[in-house]
Order: structure tokens, then C-alpha cells, then sequence
């Protein structure tokens, strides 16, 4: 496995942190929660990359760490700031066991700007059929300045319909998350 030297990821923020992550294992992600979720993996087209979760501040929760806890991303439609938000919860209640029931209709934060732009417009389309988010259990700071703050550190997986050119949505994603991230 190859070991990815990360620069975590928004415009604003150049932290270096080591994580764990190949392609590999991010395909070994996705197909644990297809398989949590009884998804079919020939149904979709998976497009996987590591981002941030902003809002940290706002929100004050922090969401287990890991693959049993895949979090949805859901059009936030009352942002009157903007029209494209996204915010970041835990799974509906009939989703989560044991221990994650306590997180039931927690929001963790939102996708950030750019990024949520792509999502929003993807599932109005109906192509993205799917967006999720697994926090891989690190926070960076990007200090002071406008949208700066603490963020989580999370693998996103997306899964768009058959006939969706998924290279063209990655190549969109390249101007806002670094491509050694995006894993197709």
C-alpha cells in the first residue's frame, strides 16, 4: 500500500499530513458500503477523492472515524448564502446499529464550496445517484482567515449513473481538490 503525503485541499489550506490511502484501499471502501448499503456494483460508476468537511465551529461534532459510519451528503435547500450548499450528516436511523445510534440526524458540517457546487448541480441532473463521506480521523486548521477553522479530513465517494462520463466530472474536480487524491 502506498502511503499518499496529503496537502490538505481547499484553496485556503496547505497543511501536510501522512495518510492512509491508495487506490486500493479506497476501492475497498467503496465496495464495503455498496455492500452495506445492498448497492450493486455495476449499478454505478464510482468517482472517490479526499476533501475537507468545513463547519466544524458551527456544528461542534465529530463523527466516528472509519468505514461503518458512512455519512451522507444532502443538499442544504434553506442556505440563503448559497444555493449549491451541502451539509454532511449522519445516516438515517434505520441505517446505523449498536454504538452510531446516538449520531442519528446529527449534521457533522458541509461540503466545502466548490466541491458542493459539483454535487448539487450532479444530483438536480439526477446523474449522481449517491454522495457519501467517511471522516479518516484528522482535523487540520487553516488558521484565521475567511473560511478557515478546523475541518475533518474525509474520503468522499460519489456514485454517478452508467452513462455519466465520470472522467469529465473528475477533470471538473481537478480544479478544486488535488488529483493525486481523486481516485476514479
Amino acid at each position: 500500500m502506498t502511503y499518499l503525503s496529503v496537502l490538505i485541499l481547499n484553496s485556503f489550506c496547505f497543511h501536510r499530513q501522512d495518510l492512509d490511502v491508495s487506490r486500493g484501499s479506497a476501492k475497498r471502501w467503496l465496495r464495503r458500503i455498496r455492500q452495506l448499503h445492498r448497492t450493486e456494483e455495476t449499478s454505478s460508476k464510482p468517482l472517490v477523492f479526499i476533501s475537507t468537511v468545513n463547519g466544524y465551529h458551527q456544528f461542534r461534532a465529530t463523527p466516528p472515524t472509519g468505514i461503518n459510519f458512512p455519512m451522507t451528503i444532502e443538499p442544504e435547500t434553506n442556505n440563503p448564502y448559497d444555493r449549491f450548499a451541502c451539509l454532511v450528516k449522519a445516516p438515517a436511523q434505520d441505517h446505523l446499529q449498536g454504538r452510531y445510534l446516538e449520531f442519528s440526524g446529527v449534521t457533522f458540517g458541509r461540503v466545502p464550496k466548490n466541491i458542493c457546487n459539483v454535487i448539487s448541480v450532479d444530483k438536480r441532473k439526477q446523474i449522481l445517484l449517491r454522495a457519501r463521506c467517511v471522516f479518516l480521523g484528522h482535523m487540520v486548521h487553516d488558521g484565521q482567515q475567511r473560511g478557515g477553522g478546523p475541518k475533518l479530513v474525509c474520503m468522499y465517494l460519489l456514485e454517478y449513473r452508467n452513462n455519466v462520463n465520470i472522467h469529465e466530472v473528475g477533470n471538473h474536480l481537478r480544479r478544486y481538490v488535488n488529483e493525486d487524491f481523486i481516485f476514479m
